[in-house]
């Protein structure tokens, strides 16, 4: 584990660009899902990558999209959640890599 964390952390500051394909949300959290990402060697340790849009109090952590998104593209997605597919509407979007650490 510590050294995927080394490698992450030596991704901080790059920029990159992705391009989101779907918006993920449930009563507490929402989330974008990640389609591609430009420089390709950004390493992810999610199952899904994602952006983590937001939370609906400081009490919902971020983590929770990690859940949410297993739930989704599981077998069965369970009530309350919703999966919109932005289709030709698909945005590309630039930033910097930050390194968050969360114990779940």
């Amino acid at each position: 584990f510590r050294s995927h964390w080394d490698r992450l952390n030596d991704q901080v500051n790059v920029e990159v660009q992705v391009t989101v394909d779907k918006l993920v949300f449930d009563s507490e959290v929402m989330t974008l899902t990640v389609k591609d990402i430009s420089p390709k060697n950004i390493p992810c340790v999610n199952k899904y990558p994602h952006i983590t849009v937001g939370t609906i109090s400081p009490e919902v952590k971020p983590f929770k999209t990690v859940k949410l998104l297993d739930k989704s593209f599981g077998s069965q997605r369970p009530n309350g959640v919703t999966v919109i597919d932005l289709g030709d509407q698909s945005l590309t979007l630039g930033g910097y890599v930050q390194a968050i650490f969360t114990m779940q």
